[in-house]
């Protein structure tokens, strides 16, 4: 069955709190270590997924943050969703709560792929970046938990002026560590990540450029988010009569404000009142219309009306 975008998103990006413990330098959400009033609690979560779960065809459910681990329901919430026969790729913080036992537990779970970030090629490129010493040390040890017990991964990076040289480092420790997929984001300019500095036209040529070599020297996938000219590079290596398919994908993605309502790439707003209830995210999806176009519905974990 063909889906229809107009009523029913592919892909729902749940950010489920603020909380997290890192303090990276890009952080979109402005993360901070505690959990903020306001965000749905499990109740509100778990009828969250009961909707979910009536469209079709059913979305796949990207649980995001802040850090999904911050939520002391978070299992019991994937057991909804396992029970509920929706696919789910999950986005951890790499920080103490992320451990061998938490890995495997989401293997157990059902979880479809298991994301995380990587920034730099050494710890001290990808520690610097994150604010915590001893996350990139951490980061390799979860790729390999995941490669043991077979749960497939994809690692997502953020390129910015100071972490572009970091690319072709980072695209051997993915092959070395067996990862699935690359998530390329390129950096927009919300939350801390408004203080870096984005690369300029040419050094984003010199970025697709670069991306699409390694993709051809590399067995993963290579995506791109907020760069949708990187197709340009396969169709223009394959000539103007060739098929458009491919190993290479981007998207022009949206973002969430985790404190008001639901944004696409907009920055967060504070909450000047309380939120009186969980709203359907179907109603707040068909009133989107560039959720709509991309399929994807990003939602926060305290939204309460969806804007353009």
């Amino acid at each position: 069955m063909k889906p229809d975008l107009h009523r029913f998103p592919l892909l729902v990006a749940w950010e489920m709190t603020r909380a997290c413990l890192l303090a990276c330098l890009h952080c979109r959400a402005s993360a901070v270590p505690d959990p903020l009033p306001g965000e749905l609690t499990t109740e509100e979560g778990l009828r969250l997924l009961r909707e979910l779960s009536t469209y079709t065809p059913k979305p796949i459910l990207l649980p995001t943050g802040g850090d999904p681990l911050a939520r002391p329901d978070l299992f019991l919430l994937l057991e909804e969703a396992q029970r509920l026969g929706i696919k789910v790729g999950i986005t951890p913080a790499v920080t103490p709560r992320l451990t061998r036992e938490v890995v495997a537990r989401f293997r157990e779970l059902g979880i479809h792929q298991m994301a995380i970030s990587l920034d730099g090629a050494s710890p001290e490129a990808h520690d610097g970046f994150r604010g915590v010493p001893g996350t990139f040390a951490l980061a390799l040890k979860a790729l390999t938990w995941a490669k043991e017990v077979g749960l497939m991964t994809q690692v997502n990076t953020t390129v910015t002026r100071r972490t572009a040289k970091e690319l072709p480092g980072i695209a051997k420790i993915l092959s070395e560590k067996g990862v699935a997929t690359w998530e390329v984001f390129f950096l927009v300019p919300v939350g801390r990540g408004a203080l870096l500095e984005q690369l300029s036209p040419e050094e984003y040529e010199a970025a697709m450029q670069l991306l699409f070599d390694l993709s051809r020297q590399y067995p993963f996938k290579v995506r791109t988010t907020e760069g949708p000219m990187f197709r340009r590079w396969p169709w223009n290596a394959a000539g103007p009569r060739a098929e458009r398919t491919g190993p290479w994908w981007a998207k022009a993605g949206g973002s969430t404000s985790p404190t008001a309502s639901v944004s696409s790439s907009s920055p967060p707003r504070e909450r000047s009142t309380p939120r009186a209830s969980c709203p359907s995210l179907r109603g707040t999806y068909a009133r989107n219309p560039s959720w709509r176009f991309t399929g994807t519905a990003p939602f926060s974990s305290s939204s309460v009306t969806g804007h353009s």
